[in-house]
């Protein structure tokens, strides 16, 4: 069984172009299926499954999410950017191919 968080924020798909309310997973931090918002302190954990191991300088940190958009039903990776334990950015990666095909 593989844990992950979700974090809930408005994106644009790369490609419908269309701006909605999306649902991104991600495998960083404590790994419990948290439920996040941007803005919100990105809980590291001190136990339990978590990535990475410890938590990075300054609590700054760039990961990957998964998101599928809720209009057209295709598939994206989003970069999520952590500074100071707050996660701050949530930006579609057009560059790298979903898993779905389109």
């Amino acid at each position: 069984m593989s844990a992950f968080n979700t974090l809930d924020t408005v994106l644009t798909c790369p490609h419908c172009e269309n701006t909605r309310q999306t649902e991104v997973e991600f495998k960083f931090g404590l790994l419990d299926q948290l439920a996040y918002r941007l803005d919100d302190r990105l809980d590291w954990g001190e136990g339990g499954h978590r990535f990475p191991k410890e938590r990075p300088p300054g609590g700054d940190y760039t990961g990957e999410g998964y998101a599928v958009c809720p209009v057209c039903g295709r598939d994206y990776w989003v970069d999520i950017v952590t500074r100071n334990d707050v996660l701050s950015e949530a930006i579609p990666n057009p560059d790298r191919p979903g898993y779905l095909p389109g």
